[in-house]
């Protein structure tokens, strides 16, 4: 699936707020939807929202992103370089 990074924010921001139907699409969107996901967190892109904010009002959004990527790692475990 051939997404801009604005579409994979977007989804990456639906997740967050407890959309897990949108979890297929981010798989879809294939090993970009991890790099995407690592790069907000590490503060390297502007998705259109804070993580910081959601992770101040409820700490089991902030679990969340820590999920998906566990997720979305072993989807594509080639994806990452190996430590």
């Amino acid at each position: 699936m051939d997404l801009i990074p604005e579409e994979i924010d977007s989804l990456l921001t639906d997740y967050m707020y407890w959309d897990d139907s949108v979890l297929h699409d981010l798989i879809a969107a294939g090993p970009v939807s991890l790099h995407r996901l690592l790069a907000i967190q590490a503060g390297r892109a502007e998705p259109g929202w804070d993580m910081a904010e959601i992770t101040h009002h409820d700490r089991d959004d902030y679990r969340r992103p820590g999920n998906l990527q566990i997720l979305l790692a072993e989807a594509f475990p080639d994806a990452l370089p190996s430590s």
